[in-house]
Parts: C-alpha cells; sequence; structure tokens
C-alpha cells in the first residue's frame, strides 16, 4: 500500500513537473542580479531562462521512453500510439496539452513511462540542479546577443531594431501615462550632410564624428527615460515618453536646438530638418511603421518649408504642388529620401573598400542607382500630376 500511495505521488509530480516545469526549480537568490535595475530587462531574462529550461526537464521526463515501451504501453492504457507520441512531442516542444482527454493520456503516458516513478523522481531532482549553470549563462549569452542588435556600433546609441524594440516598450505604457501625456516620436537627418562627407579636408571620419556628436549631445541633454538611435547614415530618432501636452511643441524646438549645437568641423555648426508623431492615450496605439512613416513624412515637408525645424505631423499637413517647380521639387525630395539609404550604404562600402575589383563593382552599382532614381523620379512626377488631374475634375 504504501508503495503504491509513493508510485501514485510520484506520478502525480511527474505529470505537474511535465506541465510546468520552471515551478520544480529552486533559483538562486541573485540569478537576476544583474538586471536587478532594469525591470524589463529582467522579465526578458526570466522568459529567456524559462524558455531553455523547460524542454531540458520534459526530455528528463521522458528520457527512458523509447518505441518499443511505448507501443507496448499506449496498448495497455488505451491510448493510440500516435496520441501518446502527440502528447509527448508537445511537451517537448514546450506546448500546452489543453484538452482533458490529453491531460488524462499524458498522466496513464508518464505512469507507464518506468516501472519506478519514485527512482525516476529522484534522479530527475538531482539532474536539474546541475542544469542551472549551463541554462543561466545560455540566457545571459543569448540577451547579449539580442541586445548587441539593439545598439549602433558607430554611435553607441540605439540601432533602427532597437529603436522599434523600444517604442513597443513605450507604446504599452502610454495608456497608464493619463489623459494629458504623450509620446512623441521624432525623425530627423542633418541638412547637407553630404557636403561633409565629399569635403577632402573633412571626409567619412569627420561625417562619422559629427553622427557620434549628435547622438551623445541628445543622450546628454535629454532625460534619461528619452531613447536617442540612429536609424542609417545621418538618420536619427527621437522616442519620448510621458511629455505633457501642452509642452509638445517646446520638446521638438528643444531637440532641433541641441542638435544646433554640434560642430560642422568647419567653422560652424550643423541643422537638422525633421518631423515628429505625437501619440495620445485616447487614439488607437499605431504600429512603429506607421508612426515612422508620418514622422519621416513631416520631415520631408519640413525639409521643404521649415528647413532647421522639426514639424509635428497632422492629417492636413500636405506639400505645395501649386507650380511644375514645386512639384518637381516634391518628387525628387520623396524620391531621393528612398534611394537615400542604399546611396549611402553603397559610399559607406566604398569610403571603407581596399580592392580595387570591389571599388569598380561599387561605382557600377552606384551608377545604376542613379539612373533607378531618375526613372523614380519622373514616375512619381506622373503620378503627382494624374492626381492633381484628377482633383481638379472633381
Amino acid at each position: 500500500m504504501e508503495t503504491n500511495t509513493k508510485r501514485e505521488a510520484a506520478s502525480r509530480e511527474l505529470q505537474e513537473m511535465s506541465r510546468f516545469p520552471i515551478n520544480f526549480v529552486e533559483f538562486p537568490n541573485n540569478y537576476t542580479a544583474l538586471y536587478e535595475t532594469e525591470p524589463e530587462r529582467k522579465i526578458a531574462f526570466e522568459k529567456k531562462v524559462k524558455d531553455i529550461l523547460t524542454p531540458l526537464i520534459h526530455r528528463l521526463v521522458f528520457f527512458a521512453l523509447d518505441k518499443n515501451i511505448e507501443a507496448a504501453e499506449a496498448k495497455k492504457a488505451g491510448i493510440t500510439l500516435e496520441q501518446l507520441q502527440d502528447i509527448r512531442n508537445k511537451l517537448l516542444r514546450g506546448e500546452d496539452v489543453d484538452n482533458e482527454e490529453s491531460a488524462n493520456n499524458l498522466s496513464k503516458n508518464i505512469e507507464i513511462a518506468l516501472n519506478e516513478q519514485p527512482v525516476l523522481l529522484r534522479i530527475i531532482r538531482k539532474q536539474i540542479p546541475n542544469l542551472l549553470p549551463y541554462v543561466l549563462e545560455r540566457a545571459k549569452m543569448e540577451m547579449d546577443l539580442e541586445e548587441k542588435e539593439y545598439i549602433d556600433p558607430l554611435t553607441g546609441g540605439f540601432s533602427k531594431k532597437g529603436l522599434e524594440h523600444r517604442f513597443d516598450i513605450e507604446k504599452t505604457r502610454l495608456k497608464e501615462a493619463g489623459e494629458n501625456k504623450c509620446l512623441i516620436l521624432i525623425e530627423f537627418d542633418i541638412n547637407s550632410f553630404k557636403r561633409i562627407n565629399d569635403d577632402p579636408n573633412r571626409g567619412h571620419a569627420v561625417g562619422d564624428e559629427v553622427i557620434k556628436d549628435v547622438v551623445h549631445i541628445l543622450q546628454n541633454g535629454l532625460r534619461k527615460t528619452d531613447t536617442v538611435g540612429r536609424r542609417s547614415g545621418d538618420e536619427f530618432t527621437v522616442i519620448l515618453p510621458g511629455v505633457e501636452l501642452d509642452q509638445a511643441n517646446t520638446v521638438l524646438q528643444k531637440v532641433a536646438q541641441l542638435v544646433g549645437k554640434v560642430s560642422d568641423r568647419a567653422g560652424s555648426s550643423i541643422s537638422i530638418s525633421g518631423g515628429a508623431r505625437i501619440i495620445t492615450s485616447s487614439e488607437t496605439l499605431p504600429t512603429y511603421k506607421e508612426v515612422s512613416d508620418t514622422a519621416d513624412y513631416a520631415g520631408l515637408i519640413a525639409k521643404i518649408k521649415a528647413p532647421g525645424k522639426i514639424i509635428p505631423y497632422s492629417t492636413e499637413l500636405k506639400p505645395d504642388l501649386s507650380t511644375k517647380k514645386k512639384q518637381m521639387e516634391w518628387a525628387t525630395l520623396s524620391v531621393k529620401r528612398t534611394f537615400k539609404r542604399k546611396r549611402d550604404e553603397i559610399e559607406q562600402k566604398l569610403a571603407n573598400s581596399t580592392s580595387d575589383e570591389e571599388k569598380d563593382n561599387l561605382q557600377e552599382q552606384m551608377k545604376l542607382l542613379i539612373q533607378e532614381e531618375k526613372i523614380a523620379i519622373n514616375r512619381e512626377l506622373k503620378e503627382i500630376k494624374r492626381t492633381i488631374q484628377f482633383t481638379t475634375q472633381q
């Protein structure tokens, strides 16, 4: 009777262990010590540990099963081999067994896995602590690798991927901020930055220093809760959570003024043009791409209407297309914006290349890109004229 009771207790614990393995792990008190001051990273680390550890414990629970045992014992339990294997495979993948029938089958599966469940349980209990050093180290390594992708190696600010990650975090907090608070995303680039790179007395090396200065001056001049990053080339993003609505325009001016203090290394300072999307808690929360696209659109209009400033996006914000000259200006600017990132990438590779063959190849790519750009400008201009004609006829 006592043996049966032990077996039943062990069977129940094995079932619970296979369903909720993380509950059977005793973590060291300081296993998240590295992340104690950063709650978001701590939560991410704990999830990472759980994701790594869960399948490992499942493998311990089922390590003794083989095809012959499964086939014979599935028949005794009154379930098919396919059902038993399906349950096992779901657990090994860390998936839930969510219906009652599967849960009962799981109980039978665990009970028949070995003749002595208490023995298996003792083995597993001894094995789990041995897994922890490996699991914690692997979780930290994976966290480090992921976070490296979030950082721009040139400036130490956030990368495009990191900016998207930070925006998603701040967006979820917006509802708690209150009706009078908003979340602001600013996108801007440096006016005439190409002159710095093309200047024989400055060049790409000085251009890189200017880019780093932009990020550093914003990091030092804004709040610790604000996010500063570089999307590519001389294109930057700033994310400002919890801003008072009536202070939004003041914040935009402050960002432009801070960057305006950066030296162009030729006796003057740089200027920027950009756009901003101001998001309130009352609106449906948009995606990062939606916010980025609208801020970028406002930035394009700023380059024409208000160079040197950051202007907020609104649905009423439209380019001036009243003359052929202005139509061509808008078509050229909007298309060049799209091609700019490709050009920056090729130019950066050219600056770093030491192979004549590679340089020739890159220069050929640049020629093709310029041709594509001209075709795209003409296509955009035709589309603008078609839209104006259609609007006039309405």
